[in-house]
């Protein structure tokens, strides 16, 4: 039985000595809903204030949120490496292929995977109005059924991260992207760092990265007489 798919860790070695062993913790299912959470709040707090200010027609107020959440905010953060609620909870966002932060076509391409679905549902309305202007029970059961595939996608999107081998939304393989803790990353990222190697001759202690048959320092080239060891 295949465990890896299961797991929420990623083990790659990184160096080409196989010494150092990199494992990054993917974001939890509660984790991200709770980053989500905080982001909704400061995003609905943020464009209360926008629109206030700008005065904008209460009608159009969901319509324009969205289209700011979702071309603006959500964009640009997760191309820096993760909202303010994944920062706050202690997640980022990487391309699952480099493992460094996406590009802004990714961010943008994981965004619009959400919301594009959406307004193509919404649009699907128009036509019924004008085709069934009168009939209230077609209307009503085009709406429903319109309601229902938009909320099996809003819902189904998330959730996937419950089961796909690297806890991954469908939006989120859409992107070719991943979220893990910031921690399990940087930590990793300092591992690597510190376990680079240089070599030593024990004969007059010159040190460098490369490993070197002859010393370029004092020339000597004795079996065994040259040693390696991690930098501090």
């Amino acid at each position: 039985m295949d465990t890896e798919a299961k797991s929420p860790i990623d083990s790659e070695l990184i160096n080409s000595n196989n010494l150092v062993e990199r494992k990054l913790v993917y974001a939890s299912f509660w984790e991200r809903v709770f980053s989500r959470l905080i982001d909704s709040i400061l995003l609905g707090i943020f464009q209360f204030i926008l629109f206030t200010i700008l005065n904008t027609d209460p009608n159009n107020r969901v319509g324009y949120g969205m289209l700011l959440s979702f071309l603006v905010y959500f964009p640009l953060m997760e191309w820096k490496g993760g909202t303010l609620g994944k920062q706050a909870i202690g997640l980022i966002t990487l391309d699952i292929k480099t493992k460094m932060t996406p590009s802004f076509g990714q961010a943008l391409r994981r965004s619009l995977f959400l919301i594009g679905p959406i307004f193509l549902i919404s649009f699907l309305a128009i036509p019924i109005i004008l085709i069934f202007p009168n009939n209230n029970i077609v209307a009503s059961a085009s709406f429903t059924i319109i309601g229902l595939a938009m909320l099996c996608f809003l819902v189904g999107a998330p959730l996937a991260v419950l089961w796909t081998q690297f806890r991954q939304g469908w939006h989120d393989k859409f992107a070719d992207i991943i979220v893990v803790t910031r921690k399990s990353y940087f930590i990793e990222e300092k591992i690597q760092q510190e376990q680079k190697f240089t070599y030593q001759c024990i004969h007059c202690n010159y040190e460098g990265d490369v490993d070197f048959i002859y010393c370029p320092e004092c020339g000597k080239n004795d079996a065994g007489e040259l040693s390696n060891k991690s930098k501090p």
